[in-house]
């Protein structure tokens, strides 16, 4: 390099001239830019009298124009003063609410203003509905509940809408229904204990399907033993009951011989066993 500093063009006129423009720029962002080095950058540097440092950027201070309050980032204001005082219509007091939330209710149609829900359903009703324009009074019918007999009253149209629907019932409640219902479900007898039991038609043809034709669990278990089979014990002559569908598979899989435990299986085996083999000894 001579006295009168690099020639305009090179990587090392380029270098010069971006430390001067950018001050805080570090040798690696300089040397991307360049396609050199770290090392050659801050050679370069510094023959030229230049720092090899960058300088440290300082920390923005970012304050709310409305109240002065440090922020975190360029915002435009503070939470506190993106927030607006406004006054309930029903209750009349002052609440805060967000100013581009109220701004976005009125671009809605909403531009009344309520502090919560509940004053929302009070001032409807208070004008608005029947408060404002009350029904017209129109004599009820006085019917008698099908269930229970406790009075229920229905306007006429409604009453004739029901019956030219085929509902000749009245009803008082969904339960008085529900009982009335279940109690004109027709009976049918469990096989095992002879007990009347009342299900829906629907229920019981399904498990007349499935073979179900027990009152509970109990009378089932209770059938099921009836139909076991009786056999002997192959070893002690123990009477054992087993049902016919255990039995069909245990033939299926060609075991002969029932045992009634383990141990008469175990003992039947090995004096088999022994037995066997003093044949075939004596043999």
């Amino acid at each position: 390099m001579s006295e009168r500093g690099p020639e305009r063009g090179s990587a090392a006129a380029i270098i010069v001239r971006l430390r001067k423009r950018n001050p805080c720029m570090t040798l690696k962002q300089i040397g991307d830019k360049v396609a050199r080095s770290k090392e050659r950058v801050r050679q370069i540097l510094s023959r030229a009298g230049l720092p090899t440092r960058g300088l440290v950027q300082p920390k923005l201070r970012y304050e709310c124009p409305g109240c002065g309050r440090l922020l975190r980032g360029p915002t435009s204001s503070c939470p506190t003063c993106r927030m607006g005082t406004f006054v309930c219509e029903n209750c009349g007091n002052e609440f805060q609410r967000g100013v581009a939330v109220q701004r976005s209710l009125f671009k809605r149609g909403q531009k009344r203003l309520f502090c919560t829900k509940k004053c929302v359903g009070r001032f409807a009703g208070t004008h608005y509905g029947w408060a404002v324009h009350p029904p017209p009074t129109v004599p009820r019918l006085a019917l008698a509940c099908t269930s229970c007999g406790a009075t229920v009253y229905r306007l006429p149209s409604s009453q004739r809408q029901r019956e030219k629907e085929g509902c000749k019932r009245v009803f008082c409640s969904q339960r008085c229904r529900t009982d009335f219902t279940r109690s004109h479900w027709p009976k049918f007898p469990c096989e095992s204990c002879g007990a009347q039991v009342q299900r829906r038609p629907s229920d019981q043809k399904e498990r007349v399907r499935r073979g179900a034709k027990y009152c509970s669990l109990k009378c089932l278990g209770r059938s099921r033993r009836k139909k076991r089979l009786v056999f002997s014990c192959a070893f002690c002559g123990t009477r054992v009951l087993r049902s016919a569908r255990d039995q069909k598979g245990r033939a299926r899989r060609g075991l002969k011989h029932i045992f009634c435990s383990l141990k008469c299986r175990g003992r039947w085996w090995t004096e088999g066993k022994r037995g066997y083999a003093e044949l075939r000894a004596g043999g």
